[in-house]
């Protein structure tokens, strides 16, 4: 199933409300891989 980019930034900006509303983004480490992949892994699922 391929989405428009419509679908995709739409999925991509809830994934990111919910980082922040469930404060997760501050268990986030700034500017390294390692605080990448938790982002990494809540937009796209498992590394």
């Amino acid at each position: 199933m391929k989405l428009s980019q419509n679908e995709i930034d739409r999925r991509s900006l809830e994934k990111a409300k919910d980082l922040f509303v469930s404060g997760r983004i501050s268990q986030i480490e700034v500017g390294t891989i390692k605080g990448l992949q938790p982002i990494r892994t809540q937009e796209y699922g498992s590394i």
